[in-house]
């Protein structure tokens, strides 16, 4: 049995915090609404009684009755819309984000037929009050009309969103933009995202919805890629070290891939100042997790064991400054 919002016993709360049954809960909330609307009878006569007439005219005690029990009933629907859901779909992870979606279009649904109920019933009662409400003029249409749109479009791209897939909420995604971080909510309009450095940034969804998206939480292998320099000194010793790299990388880190994806360890240049040597590989790991900077760290160790058991250094960097040095030539400051 769950509570409507953390089980506050509001008036149109089905569940109650007392942990009453709900049936006996949806009577007793429909009970207090007859009492607002006693209530709200007792202003009207209060009201009258000083010569205030207005909320007589305007049957407020029947507005407050039928707005009551609009939102009342409304309450129902959700819940029993809610349970349904549940009891079609699987308790699984991949069940859990359909059940949203369907969850988040029936709401739309119910809150549009609630609202269309609620004009109606304001419109039949203070009917003057709400023509001259919609009636401001050209401008205030057009306003209406850009709000509507973005609003729509936000909501279509919400729902292409959560039809598609392409994330759900807790997942790391990187944006075309180069936005990247945890999806920490996903509404109808838009979607926050949690930085790197902990900040949250709120994103609309028509804009996450043009971009391209990157769900890192849904890669389960990483690659590894080093360039390597070494001196022209052990030009003859390239062969050697590039198999005694891949046999450490094989010895020292279990989750590397050796079929059906690249493991190379090639001498690939020979650059001005350099020899060039390029580590490529693939491991059964989740990119962007803890376990694969461990396992990048560990590759790194690996090559340079080999390198030092093969009696090699590796080549230091060489800086070029036109005016002083040639290009290849070592650069010392104050030469």
């Amino acid at each position: 049995k769950e509570s409507d919002g953390g089980g506050g016993g509001g008036m149109f709360s089905i569940h109650g915090s007392g942990g009453g049954h709900p049936v006996v809960e949806t009577i007793s909330n429909y009970f207090k609404i007859d009492a607002y609307v006693y209530l709200a009878h007792s202003v009207v006569v209060m009201s009258s009684a000083w010569g205030f007439d207005l909320l007589k005219q305007i049957q407020f005690a029947q507005i407050v009755s039928k707005v009551g029990r609009t939102l009342w009933a409304m309450t129902i629907l959700k819940h029993i819309k809610q349970s349904c859901i549940k009891a079609v779909c699987k308790d699984t992870p991949t069940e859990q984000e359909r059940i949203t979606l369907y969850d988040r279009l029936s709401n739309i649904l119910l809150y549009f037929i609630t609202a269309a109920l609620l004009v109606d019933i304001l419109s039949v009662n203070v009917g003057i009050a709400i023509s001259s409400v919609l009636s401001l003029g050209g401008l205030s249409t057009i306003i209406l009309s850009l709000a509507s749109k973005s609003i729509a479009e936000q909501l279509v791209s919400g729902i292409g969103l959560s039809t598609y897939r392409r994330f759900a909420e807790g997942d790391e995604i990187l944006l075309g933009d180069g936005t990247n971080g945890i999806v920490r909510k996903m509404s109808l309009t838009h979607t926050e995202i949690r930085l790197p450095d902990e900040t949250i940034v709120c994103i609309p969804n028509s804009q996450v919805f043009q971009q391209r998206v990157m769900n890192l939480s849904k890669v389960q292998r990483s690659q590894v890629k080093q360039i390597l320099c070494f001196k022209y000194d052990d030009i003859d010793k390239m062969s050697m070290v590039t198999e005694e790299i891949k046999a450490e990388i094989r010895a020292s880190c279990p989750k590397l891939i050796k079929a059906n994806r690249p493991f190379r360890v090639h001498w690939r240049d020979i650059s001005r100042d350099h020899l060039e040597v390029v580590v490529d590989c693939r491991f059964n790991i989740p990119s962007a997790t803890a376990a694969y900077w461990d396992n990048r760290q560990e590759v790194l160790e690996a090559i340079s064991r080999a390198v030092k058991r093969c009696g090699l250094e590796f080549a230091r960097p060489s800086y070029s400054v036109e005016s002083n040095c040639k290009v290849g030539e070592e650069f010392v400051p104050g030469k």
